[in-house]
């Protein structure tokens, strides 16, 4: 079974620089479809509680999804809202105490449960953090839905921000704020994605969604991880 990209929408801060010259021209590549943040469409109670982590989520899965079609949602992150998380810790350092709120939104699985909320969707919500195979984690988790056949159509939504400074010794991967959506759909005898298990594979590539997200866009076959997307008309 081929899977086919049917909407694609990014976010990646203007301003965003890596050291990999490769990436830097994917990144450059993609600025034509790179959107700013917008969540004008969520109620002002709520949107003013969101951090910079949920509205690249929020305002990228709004974009491909626009009318709310109810459909399944595969959500991905390394990190989740670590922004948040650190915060909450200093807080516990200084013995202050804790916002119920933002606590509730600093589990990892937050944004995608609100998503659900805002959208009316009750369709299953998986949430997924695989270290640097997260985002090919969560591409063969909404690829395997599909094939089930218990789905039509799946969201994918992988989020990640740069690390705060007091992580940024443990980094091992490049940096950077990103977001990408997909909603994949079942493309039986179509052009799309087939999936290959790779004999020799190297290691996950940093900033792989971004990866995907270029090879989709010019209909190319990418190589991440142990699994070639291998593209097919």
């Amino acid at each position: 079974m081929k899977c086919a990209v049917e909407k694609l929408a990014m976010y990646v801060p203007p301003t965003a620089q890596v050291k990999d010259p490769a990436m830097t021209d994917v990144i450059a590549s993609l600025a034509t479809i790179n959107s700013d943040i917008d969540v004008s469409w969520v109620k002002p109670m709520q949107r003013r509680r969101l951090s910079l982590f949920a509205k690249m989520a929020l305002s990228c899965a709004n974009m491909v999804n626009t009318d709310a079609h109810a459909m399944p949602v595969v959500f991905s992150s390394r990190h989740g809202d670590l922004h948040k998380t650190s915060d909450l810790l200093e807080q516990l350092v200084e013995q202050q105490p804790l916002s119920p709120t933002q606590f509730g939104l600093s589990v990892h699985n937050a944004v995608s449960g609100l998503l659900s909320i805002l959208t009316n969707n009750t369709a299953a919500v998986s949430a997924i953090a695989g270290g640097r195979s997260t985002f090919s984690s969560a591409l063969i988790e909404a690829y395997l839905q599909l094939h089930s056949g218990d789905a039509e159509r799946v969201l994918l939504l992988h989020v990640d921000r740069a690390l705060p400074d007091i992580y940024t010794q443990y980094a091992d991967e490049e940096q950077v704020d990103h977001c990408v959506a997909l909603v994949l759909k079942k493309n039986i005898n179509g052009h799309g994605y087939d999936l290959q298990e790779l004999l020799d594979a190297q290691p996950e590539p940093s900033l792989s969604a971004l990866r995907f997200a270029h090879a989709a866009t010019h209909n190319q076959s990418i190589d991440i991880g142990k699994w070639r997307w291998h593209y097919a008309r």
